[in-house]
């Protein structure tokens, strides 16, 4: 099964939402889908949050302040309007995991294949599938099974669900900046590339998703300290490791680079990552960097 071909909704099929929220702990957006970024006065809103509104925690509960959360999204459904209250949730990058399992026996049933993600998520994360919510997706890739699997913990997701419950919305999807990235990028590969990667940043992250041969290959999530200073020389490291590791791994290399970056500046960043990997960077909604995961969080 080809990633760039087909991809399941994460957590659980939802119906299609009114509107789409992104909170992060250094923003809050939302995005009314039908229409396109160059009305964003109607369709998009966004607002940046004090620091400790939100604290990313992929088990811990994450909403500190939730009188300025619900303040908020009052202000961001008085201004898209949206037509219902069935909305779309992408939480923050390091508020879930996201992880690769490979699975020898191939000839597994659905039940088998369930018994044998919770079994190495359970071994993995060491938590109880009691206090998680997870979703997987298997793949093919060089003749095995592989599995990814993006969990997060039971709290965290109910501390969103209900804040946004008491505002009279549903959530359907729940989702991840980096997945909602890949349902963009399948959308928006029209070079037809099958060796890609793609490197999602924003001020408290950095995922890295690498596909070879349309499948997925290498999945990392890695928290990010502005304050430490020098976040492009962060960024090109890991994009280098994760090339070679790519390369040393499948023998060849990504053709295609998508950066989404959520940084204030990111034309010298491109410029030393192409010239350092050899590889083209295609920018993901350059004008509305903030915008593409809502896009793909639909």
């Amino acid at each position: 099964m080809s990633i760039l071909t087909s991809w399941q909704k994460f957590f659980f099929e939802p119906p299609a939402p009114s509107v789409v929220f992104q909170l992060s702990p250094s923003f809050l957006a939302c995005f009314r889908p039908g229409q396109t970024p160059a009305v964003s006065e109607g369709s998009y809103f966004q607002t940046s949050l004090p620091r400790g509104v939100i604290e990313a925690n992929w088990l811990q509960p994450n909403i500190k302040q939730p009188e300025i959360i619900e303040e908020l999204s009052d202000r961001a459904i008085r201004q898209l309007k949206p037509a219902g209250n069935s909305i779309s949730l992408i939480l923050p990058e390091m508020s879930a995991r996201a992880l690769i399992f490979s699975v020898e026996n191939g000839s597994l049933s659905g039940t088998e294949l369930t018994r044998f993600v919770e079994w190495r998520l359970e071994k993995a994360l060491a938590q109880p599938l009691s206090d998680l919510r997870y979703s997987y997706q298997a793949f093919n890739s060089q003749g095995l099974k592989k599995v990814l699997a993006v969990c997060s913990g039971l709290a965290v997701i109910k501390d969103y669900e209900e804040l946004f419950r008491r505002k009279k919305l549903q959530a359907g999807k729940v989702t991840i900046p980096s997945i909602s990235l890949i349902n963009l990028m399948n959308l928006l590969n029209g070079e037809k590339v099958s060796d890609l990667l793609l490197v999602d940043v924003d001020y408290d992250y950095l995922s890295l998703v690498g596909v070879i041969d349309e499948v997925l290959s290498i999945y990392r999530q890695k928290p990010l300290w502005p304050e430490t200073g020098g976040l492009d020389e962060q960024i090109l490291t890991e994009v280098e490791n994760t090339i070679q590791f790519v390369e040393d791994k499948n023998k060849k290399k990504p053709q295609l680079i998508y950066l989404r970056s959520g940084l204030p500046e990111t034309a010298a960043l491109i410029r030393t990552i192409e010239q350092s990997t050899i590889v083209k960077v295609h920018e993901l909604y350059p004008e509305y960097p903030r915008l593409a995961p809502l896009v793909g969080g639909q």
